[in-house]
């Protein structure tokens, strides 16, 4: 449960640290050093003690590499994304943050949102389906998905991609091409969405991308344009290598960057 007066503060100190979209190893030293001189109440709840533990297991050998700086960035990217969507339900002043992530600058990534329709089914077994509001019937999304916010990929069970496969055949409904690649992939898989990756979007020069991250996870499904069409990637952020050699070449050049927030903005990263 995510409390406002223990949250707040850090959340504050996490704005500092990420506004110019550059991280240094500086900034996650002064970051350590400010967590330890918190009260007990603060470093005991989300979202310190999830800095906590990904600090202590970073600096368990003394030594703070790009790998783990990139991991570190990936967690506070989460950590903010996850209190906008906390934040507004109490009605404070977190609708320009939330805005401003929205309508972001070409290339850089925002959260991704399910896309809206009129369109309710009854699949077999029971399971009703609504792609409205994005709900379903099933026991999976009753137990973990309800609490969700509308639109977060996180609502998205197995039988909501049989749902928007028959929103296509019925309607003959365009999707976007990354989402309709994502739809297509997790019904072939008979999967629904991990509840612990956050997804997002981003426009590149080649065309749009759609993957999932998480704090603890190097690898990411990465939806991209492809010589067939949009198909699913995996990519190692920490190793910056795709799976078995398979890369999308239109966009490959773009993605170091798109996950190398944690060292510098693209003036001065030399990864590349």
């Amino acid at each position: 449960m995510i409390q406002r007066e223990t949250a707040e503060p850090v959340i504050k100190y996490l704005h500092g640290l990420t506004y110019d979209g550059v991280l240094s190893s500086e900034e996650i030293w002064n970051l350590a050093q400010w967590l330890n001189q918190q009260p007990k109440k603060i470093l005991e709840a989300w979202p310190a003690n999830e800095l906590v533990k990904a600090l202590n297991s970073a600096f368990a050998d003394n030594e703070l590499t790009a790998g783990e700086m990139d991991e570190l960035a990936q967690l506070m990217i989460t950590i903010e994304q996850l209190w906008m969507e906390f934040a507004p339900r109490v009605g404070e002043h977190h609708e320009e943050e939330k805005e401003e992530v929205v309508a972001a600058a070409p290339g850089k990534p925002h959260k991704a949102a399910l896309p809206e329709f009129d369109f309710s089914t009854t699949l077999e077994g029971g399971m009703a389906v609504e792609l409205k509001k994005h709900t379903c019937t099933c026991n999976e999304w009753l137990e973990n998905r309800t609490d969700f916010s509308e639109g977060d990929f996180r609502r998205f069970c197995p039988h909501m991609a049989k749902a928007y496969s028959r929103l296509k055949a019925a309607e003959s409904a365009k999707l976007d091409p990354a989402f309709d690649a994502f739809v297509e992939d997790y019904r072939s898989r008979g999967k629904g969405t991990s509840v612990d990756e956050v997804w997002q979007v981003a426009d590149l020069k080649a065309g749009k991308i759609l993957y999932a991250t998480s704090p603890t996870k190097e690898w990411v499904d990465v939806y991209a344009p492809g010589r067939s069409g949009y198909q699913r990637y995996g990519y190692n952020r920490k190793e910056h290598r795709w799976a078995y050699g398979e890369t999308p070449r239109q966009i490959a050049r773009d993605i170091p960057a798109l996950f190398a927030r944690a060292t510098a903005n693209e003036g001065t990263r030399t990864e590349d």
